[in-house]
């Protein structure tokens, strides 16, 4: 959608998983987010073996 839509970077939002995909998207496409407002962040864990 920002693509499509002229939209060079925004800011990324979200609340609880919201946050988590927030928080996924600026790590992945850094070059492409303004800013993050993160509420009730989650800490996932992958397992390590």
């Amino acid at each position: 959608m920002r693509g499509t839509r002229g939209i060079e970077r925004w800011p990324g939002f979200g609340g609880s998983w919201g946050s988590v995909l927030a928080l996924t998207y600026a790590e992945t496409y850094p070059e492409r987010v303004t800013e993050l407002v993160c509420t009730g962040v989650r800490a996932c864990f992958a397992e390590v073996q």
